[in-house]
């Protein structure tokens, strides 16, 4: 016994084979349209043709220029705020010091300190300053913004009228 040496065809009439092509052609042929028709419509709405267009990151507003951040953030000595701060660290000991957390050092009685604008958190003028001159706009403790946010009038009428 061996392995036949015969293989099977079945002949597909020519004008079937044709027909066949003729509909795969049309099918290309719409596809094409419908993605060019999408296209154009993406386009005219504003919106990109890229699929992952959720996990793109979001348009960033500019930062205000570090002078400005600075103009905005007041320069006081410690020993003005640091009776509020004393009040708000009642549970731990007295002897607990406050650290400037971009030197690392213990912030003392004559230093001269900005308060940040939402947080409260305090830090030397120094170190704060060449923090904003890096870019950047956050507090380095708690990641809050350095400065409050500018309220909309609407905002402010329904905390008034609340």
């Amino acid at each position: 016994m061996g392995i036949p040496l015969v293989s099977y065809c079945v002949a597909v009439p020519r004008p079937l084979f044709l027909l066949v092509k003729f509909l795969s052609q049309i099918r290309i042929a719409i596809l094409v349209v419908v993605s060019f028709i999408s296209l154009c419509l993406c386009h005219l709405l504003g919106r990109s043709n890229n699929r992952s267009h959720r996990f793109q990151t979001p348009i960033r507003v500019p930062l205000p220029p570090p002078s400005t951040i600075k103009e905005q953030l007041p320069v006081t000595e410690f020993t003005s705020i640091s009776n509020k701060l004393q009040g708000r660290k009642k549970s731990q000991s007295t002897a607990a010091k406050h650290l400037c957390i971009v030197c690392l050092e213990n912030l003392e009685q004559c230093d001269q300190v900005r308060m940040l604008g939402n947080c409260n958190h305090a830090f030397h003028r120094e170190c704060i300053d060449q923090w904003i001159d890096v870019g950047q706009a956050v507090c380095p403790l708690c990641r809050a913004q350095l400065l409050p946010k500018k309220q909309s009038y609407f905002s402010i009428l329904l905390r008034l009228f609340s």
